[in-house]
């Protein structure tokens, strides 16, 4: 990761995409509602102070109207209680109404923060957090969010030449398996790592621990397959862009075509410069042709790489362990990723 960034909280795709992004602002307040925090619902402080004077203005009000009809003589009849309980409830509604609304304006961000913390926390299995994963796992998911960026805010999808809106579903919900299969993968490195510990063993010991190093092993392998065709297929998304935005200027000059045109017959007094006027306008049709090419290109990776975000690959269960009539091993090492552990075979286990 470069400079230190760090990937965005992932979200499960049920979770509303705008509360998902007002969230991935809060990493503090997911992580209190991951612990089991529930947040009570927040309104501004002077609300309740503001119904308190709409009641009190209601009942001067009121009260007014009455003494006002009582003193014009004749008494009060139900109707005058009916009419004064209107103008009371007018002039007290219209002014708890105004003045509520003058003071959650200002407070509107936070009314909404809190309601969105409420909702996650009956789906707290819904998000990972960057610091769900370690340090091999942690750059992954950037990686992976990067590339689903990349492909949403290209100028191809903007102007319709993909799918966006299943795009948008299909690589959120890429993105999001991603994250969770890297979030259980860290935690699992997190308990073996804790229960082998540091401590070489012989390596007539070593054998049991090598399908577990090799389920963790081969669990990133594929992780990393995932968020690499992620990747190419942003790259040709990106490609595409590159040839559409040619394509636009080539677009632009083509109402330029007659002036250019103009200026080669006047120059043309010999065959020095040529006559290929008609080499303006093929090369759009050119440049057409590579971007029809480029966006179908992209689109034949979006549909093998989105077609399998729906099946998450999952986490195998180690392998049986070697017989021990095997060669022993002289080292045992508990990270699946230090360098010369490429197999099970020369994978040196630890506890």
């Amino acid at each position: 990761m470069e400079d230190g960034e760090v990937p965005r909280p992932a979200f499960d795709p049920d979770i509303p995409e705008e509360t998902a992004r007002r969230l991935s602002e809060h990493e503090r307040l997911l992580r209190r509602v991951r612990d089991g925090w529930t947040p009570h619902p927040f309104y501004p402080t002077r609300i309740p102070l503001f119904g308190a004077m709409a009641v009190t203005l209601l009942i001067v009000v009121s009260t007014f109207i009455l003494a006002i009809t009582a003193a014009g003589g004749g008494g009060l009849h139900a109707d005058d209680f009916a009419s004064a309980l209107v103008f009371g409830l007018t002039f007290s509604g219209g002014f708890f109404g105004i003045a509520a609304t003058v003071e959650l304006l200002p407070n509107l961000p936070e009314v909404k923060l809190s309601r969105d913390l409420r909702y996650l926390a009956e789906r707290r299995d819904g998000f990972v957090l960057p610091s769900d994963l370690d340090e091999r796992t942690r750059p992954l998911l950037l990686r992976a969010q990067r590339a689903a960026d990349a492909v949403l805010s290209s100028e191809i999808a903007k102007h319709g030449m993909l799918d966006t809106t299943l795009n948008a579903v299909r690589l959120r919900e890429e993105t999001w398996q991603i994250a969770r299969r890297l979030a259980e993968l860290a935690r699992l490195t997190a308990d073996y790592e804790a229960i082998v510990g540091d401590t070489a063993v012989p390596g007539e010991l070593a054998h049991p621990y090598r399908p577990f190093e090799e389920t963790l092993r081969s669990t990133l392998t594929a992780l990393t397959a995932r968020v690499e065709a992620l990747e190419d297929y942003a790259e040709k998304v990106r490609r595409a862009d590159r040839h559409f935005e040619v394509y636009r200027a080539m677009e632009r000059l083509r109402e330029h075509h007659p002036r250019f045109e103009r200026l080669r017959a006047e120059i043309a007094a010999d065959e020095a410069v040529g006559t290929g006027t008609g080499e303006l306008g093929s090369e759009v049709e050119q440049v057409e042709l590579r971007l029809r090419e480029s966006i179908d290109e992209a689109r034949q990776a979006a549909g093998y790489l989105l077609d399998t975000a729906r099946t998450p690959t999952p986490i195998l269960p180690p392998a049986p362990a070697p017989q021990r009539d095997q060669a022993p091993a002289t080292r045992a090492e508990h990270r699946p990723d230090a360098p010369g552990g490429g197999g099970p075979e020369d994978a040196p286990a630890q506890r």
